[in-house]
């Protein structure tokens, strides 16, 4: 018999496909994020909660679901979970460590190029249709060539930052900020 679940919220449409196939589940939030009633409604026959980081899972959360053996954090985080008191009733925790690395350094890059080439200012200048005509030095900005991006010193996710185009697959370490909760995947019926 497959495992039942309670998302809540939708998750990527790849995800969801592939959740459709290995699990049931049921969907707490719609449009709203659901609130923290909802949660303990929604999950109390449950034996996997998938979670996002607005959602707090408290205490009062796990202790509504008797069955629940595993919470799968959709964030890179964990800080909203009581990891402690899970893992003090045998409830497995996991979250998505480096899977916002590559997006990050991508959008360090987009604020860098912005900012060098006066993108806000020269999008608000047409937004309000001042433009007459072309100038040589209208939002003219800063040449990137010859400038460094940061260092691979710089740390996780400022090593990525360098060579947006060319990075190798994430390696989905942890940032050193947090204990690392360990990876993997197994079905919840393979559960010790």
């Amino acid at each position: 018999m497959k495992a039942n679940a309670l998302l809540t919220k939708k998750l990527l449409p790849e995800a969801m496909e592939y959740l459709k196939k290995h699990i049931r589940f049921q969907v707490a939030g719609t449009d709203n994020y659901p609130t923290k009633k909802e949660i303990i409604s929604g999950i109390k026959d449950k034996q996997g909660l998938v979670s996002l980081l607005v959602d707090q899972i408290d205490k009062e959360v796990i202790d509504a679901a008797p069955d629940l053996k595993i919470i799968a954090n959709c964030a890179v985080g964990y800080n909203n979970i009581d990891v402690s008191y899970a893992a003090s009733k045998g409830i497995t925790v996991t979250n998505t460590p480096g899977v916002l690395t590559d997006t990050t350094a991508d959008l360090a890059w987009a604020l860098i190029l912005s900012v060098a080439r006066k993108i806000p200012q020269a999008d608000r200048f047409t937004r309000q249709k001042k433009y007459k005509n072309w100038e040589l030095d209208l939002f003219l900005g800063k040449d990137l060539k010859g400038k460094h991006p940061p260092d691979e010193k710089t740390g996780y996710p400022g090593e990525r930052i360098p060579r947006p185009c060319s990075r190798r697959k994430s390696t989905g370490r942890s940032s050193g900020k947090g204990k690392p909760l360990g990876s993997g995947f197994r079905r919840l019926r393979e559960r010790a």
